[in-house]
């Protein structure tokens, strides 16, 4: 289509086909609202703004997005940095949180001022919402999405510092904004880092905090009577169970979320829980409801739009899923090149997910007798896990070794230096 004689840029395009207008897709890519006006008019960025935009599509995408499709220039010198979109988003939540100054701001706009008289005190507003206005909130909703980027991307690691401080920012917040406009709004950022606090949480094996994080996410997705977002809680406290091995109990949420969001259009969110029920189902050691599920999963169309529930899944995510589902089966040849297939199109910037999918082929390689091929993948996945911080993985590759450690191979140099590879890993609780 052309407006004006001129055909439309590549960005206003993109942007009009997920219905964003230039304000909303602003916010959601971290930039000034004239920072897109300028790339629409064909305007040179600096790099970091348009590092955030191609970042913010590449996640609706879910795909790697680079600036030519989008039409973006470089200001001189033109040349595109060396950190990736995710290092970028990453190091600046991590600036932001470890800076006192900044921290210090955000309190005092939340505390100013703030205060809970009696009851009875006649004509006083129960709080002060002077500084409580849609640039806050706006921010505030902003940090989310960097929290679940980074989450995604770099692991526990990047976000279990800033997620703390991040969600005592917004307890203040949700208090200062009840009998205000933005109430619901804070709600829902609130129950969202309450399940990224879950997420994070059942990573570090921490598993009865991350039930009560769930447990307050939900609660609020209750309040806000909210099926996706009280789906999605109830979907991740299933992938918690499942991690734990508690497939019938982790069946039993799976479940009723699914049934939840039956009647609504929430494909990522389907996807995500249809993958999570076949994992259970193959640990539970029931095939073919694994199988059945999965091929839903598969069958799903996904459309390029962020749900509001952070919720990552692709159809194609499903052949590391049935490598996954394979090892718990005990079809352990099947496991190793289903693996193998989707390694070879994992994106490379799922670390955690690279790193779960080598330690399982490991435990595969370990049941077919593939002593060498067995320790090179453990030591591949333990390496990553560390970097990340995922200590579920990393207790999988102990009780790998530990195997090991008692098999007839106990004496094998491969089996010595995994086992030391362990030793400077702090087991986690």
């Amino acid at each position: 289509m052309q407006q004006n004689g001129r055909e439309r840029h590549p960005l206003k395009k993109a942007r009009l086909k997920l219905g964003y207008t230039q304000a909303m897709l602003a916010d959601f890519a971290q930039v000034g609202e004239a920072t897109i006006q300028r790339a629409e008019n064909g305007k040179p960025l600096r790099a970091d703004s348009i590092q955030h935009i191609c970042d913010y599509f590449s996640e609706c995408y879910e795909r790697p997005v680079k600036p030519d499709e989008l039409g973006l220039v470089y200001e001189e010198p033109q040349i595109p940095p060396h950190q990736s979109p995710e290092q970028i988003s990453t190091l600046l939540m991590s600036n932001l949180l470890d800076n006192e100054a900044f921290l210090t701001k955000i309190r005092q706009s939340l505390v100013q001022d703030f205060v809970i008289p009696p009851e009875n005190a006649p004509g006083k507003s129960r709080s002060n919402s002077s500084h409580l206005d849609e640039d806050l909130v706006a921010f505030f909703e902003s940090m989310m999405l960097t929290q679940w980027n980074s989450y995604y991307t770099g692991g526990t690691e990047s976000v279990i510092r800033g997620l703390t401080v991040y969600l005592k920012e917004l307890e203040k917040l949700t208090q200062m904004a009840r009998g205000t406009i933005w109430h619901h709004r804070v709600l829902r950022l609130l129950t969202l880092g309450y399940q990224l606090q879950n997420c994070v949480l059942r990573d570090r094996r921490h598993y009865s905090q991350a039930s009560i994080a769930y447990q307050k996410a939900f609660d609020i997705a209750q309040e806000l009577e909210d099926d996706e977002l009280i789906a999605s809680a109830l979907a991740r406290q299933g992938v918690a169970l499942v991690q734990q091995s508690k497939a019938k109990q982790a069946i039993l949420y799976l479940d009723n979320a699914l049934n939840i969001i039956e009647e609504r259009s929430l494909p990522k969110l389907e996807g995500y829980i249809l993958q999570a029920l076949s994992e259970a189902h193959a640990q539970d050691r029931r095939a073919s409801e694994s199988w059945s599920h999965l091929d839903r999963a598969q069958a799903i169309i996904v459309e390029p739009t962020q749900e509001l529930s952070f919720i990552r899944f692709h159809p194609a995510s499903t052949l590391a899923q049935r490598g996954v589902d394979a090892v718990f089966l005990g079809e352990y040849k099947d496991a190793i090149e289903l693996i193998d297939q989707s390694l070879q199109i994992y994106g490379p910037t799922g670390v955690s997910g690279r790193a779960r999918l080598i330690a399982m082929k490991a435990e595969a390689q370990y049941q077919m007798g593939m002593l060498d091929a067995c320790i090179v993948s453990a030591k591949e996945g333990l390496t990553l896990a560390q970097a990340v911080g995922l200590h579920k993985i990393v207790a999988r590759i102990l009780n790998l070794h530990t195997e090991l450690h008692q098999s007839r191979w106990k004496e094998e140099a491969g089996v010595t230096q995994l086992g030391l590879m362990l030793s400077d890993t702090i087991e986690p609780e």
